[in-house]
């Protein structure tokens, strides 16, 4: 008698665990796409000129490729933190 009840019992819990799962399935959503966006290179001047081994611009342009790259990073920083 005892195994009767026992078996009841653990068909009563495989159910309940059963029913739990079915319900609680949910189905993933769909992958949003974010639009990023990249910052363009600035163009070179005529003034960006190679001697040797050494390159020679203006420092404004300097500072605009340096803009350029802090910004690219900032990009796949927040890339990174989604």
């Amino acid at each position: 008698m005892k195994q009767k009840g026992l078996k009841s019992l653990l068909l009563a819990v495989m159910l309940s665990v059963l029913t739990l799962l079915s319900v609680s399935c949910v189905g993933s959503p769909e992958p949003t796409q974010i639009p990023v966006d990249w910052p363009v290179f600035p163009a070179p001047p005529d003034e960006v000129v190679l001697e040797g081994e050494t390159v020679c611009m203006p420092l404004e342009y300097w500072l605009e490729i340096t803009r350029y790259v802090v910004a690219v990073e900032r990009v796949r920083e927040s890339m990174e933190g989604d």
